[in-house]
């Protein structure tokens, strides 16, 4: 499962980043940050 979440890492930020959502953020997340912050988010659970 680990596999394929860190697979999808880079299809997930490149989505949100041309869906708009990070421009909602007072700092706007490069795609590298977001795979990042992804990454982060699955290693707390």
């Amino acid at each position: 499962m680990k596999k394929n979440f860190e697979e999808k890492l880079k299809n997930m930020a490149t989505d949100a980043e041309v869906s708009g959502a990070p421009n909602l953020n007072p700092r706007v997340p490069s795609v590298n940050e977001m795979i990042d912050l992804y990454g982060k988010a699955w290693r707390a659970f």
